[in-house]
């Protein structure tokens, strides 16, 4: 995770905190920081917009995966909120990722016994399929924190070496329909 993510999160955090009153410092009229703690908390309580960037990052720009060209745009649409912010030093620094991954379209449905449309996504960094795939729909619940390939496993049964030509459907912790 790059240390412009990490700042911007820490900032959400403290700043959620803040106006729920659960990072409120206890008052210390001695203090020489009391005013200028007080102005600031009275300036996060009465003019956030917290929910307003963070509604903004995540409806209008969506998915920031590492690489792709929403993390660039929310990147540049952070710098842009710092310097409106009155923030003078507002740097991106550049780096480069071998490979990154976008999301494309996926379809699937059932084509037999009768025809059904499925609602699928592709998981983070997964390859895609030299075309169309067709094969058995197999189920399993998704609870063990250690995978293996299994088609590259020779001491798999036989049956979890051809796991590549299924369709497979992954309910997590009970959350998908089970097959009967």
């Amino acid at each position: 995770m790059n240390s412009r993510r990490v700042v911007l999160f820490v900032v959400v955090l403290v700043l959620v905190g803040v106006q729920t009153g659960a990072a409120l410092p206890a008052p210390d009229e001695g203090s020489p920081f009391a005013a200028a703690d007080e102005q600031i908390l009275s300036q996060i309580r009465d003019h956030s917009q917290v929910m307003e960037n963070l509604e903004y990052v995540s409806d209008e720009i969506g998915p920031r995966l590492t690489g792709s060209p929403q993390l660039k745009l929310a990147n540049e649409w952070t710098a842009t909120k710092f310097r409106e912010y009155g923030l003078t030093n507002v740097k991106l620094e550049p780096w480069t990722i071998a490979h990154s991954w976008t999301r494309g379209a996926a379809r699937a449905r059932i084509v037999s016994p009768t025809e059904h449309p499925l609602t699928i996504a592709s998981a983070g960094w997964s390859p895609s399929t030299a075309g169309a795939v067709r094969g058995p729909v197999v189920y399993f619940e998704a609870k063990k924190s250690q995978w293996r390939d299994p088609s590259s496993d020779a001491s798999a049964p036989t049956g979890e070496r051809t796991a590549r030509s299924t369709v497979t459907f992954c309910g997590v912790g009970g959350t998908g329909a089970r097959a009967k």
